[in-house]
């Protein structure tokens, strides 16, 4: 996780981002673009995933239970001003439980990734349990 100012928060708040570090590997969700759309939906992830360069796009092989197929990817930028580092859990938990902003709110984007994984199956006990801690902070 990094920091950004820009989508969920006002500038004078800091708003922690679930990004890919590198190193390691997860699991997750690889969405298919078909061939003849690549051409137009890879110009529209490309503006949402690098509109203030957090993310440096890497290709990697992704495995779908069959084979390794290529995939692009965006890690976190530890080179933009905006990269934290490690900061503690309660900073995170703070940040994320009241940064709000034009694109809503950073709670929101936790619990609809939690649970978005849940529905394929997908248990990440990490952001299971910061989605607790961020819900118990909110309700205090």
């Amino acid at each position: 996780m990094g920091t950004s100012r820009s989508r969920y928060t006002r500038k004078s708040r800091i708003s922690i981002i679930l990004g890919l570090d590198s190193g390691g590997s997860c699991r997750g969700i690889a969405y298919r673009i078909a061939a003849v759309d690549v051409s137009s939906e890879l110009p529209l992830l490309w503006r949402r995933e690098m509109v203030v360069g957090c993310y440096i796009p890497r290709w990697v092989r992704v495995f779908d239970g069959i084979q390794q197929l290529p995939a692009i990817t965006f890690v976190v930028n530890r080179q933009h001003r905006a990269y934290t580092g490690e900061i503690s859990l309660e900073t995170t938990i703070n940040s994320i439980a009241i940064a709000s902003g034009e694109l809503g709110s950073c709670a929101d984007y936790l619990l609809q990734t939690v649970n978005g994984l849940m529905k394929v199956g997908i248990t990440d006990q990490q952001l299971l349990w910061l989605s607790k801690q961020v819900l118990s902070r909110q309700n205090q």
